[in-house]
């Protein structure tokens, strides 16, 4: 799956006027691995987002996708909600 995102992820345009990438990871719960709003500088590079893909580990055996997109919305939705491009990691 971290193939699969780290592909998504190169296809994309990141920056403040552009792209925002963010990542909750879900399962039995839910963890929000970076922002949408942590790589908006334009500096920041696809690098690091690849190495925080790289770096995520299961975090159960079960997937609880209604969690997860509960999560996204509660946490980041109401901020960004015209830039939100949602894709799932168990």
């Amino acid at each position: 799956m971290q193939r699969f995102v780290n592909r998504i992820i190169g296809r994309l345009d990141i920056g403040p006027s552009q792209n925002l990438v963010g990542i909750v990871q879900y399962s039995e719960i839910t963890m929000t691995v970076m922002r949408f709003d942590s790589y908006a500088n334009i500096n920041d590079s696809k690098a690091d987002i690849y190495k925080t893909v790289d770096n995520m580990f299961p975090l159960g055996d079960n997937t609880n996708t209604a969690l997860g997109l509960r999560s996204l919305f509660i946490h980041h939705y109401h901020r960004l909600h015209h830039r939100l491009l949602f894709v799932g990691y168990l």
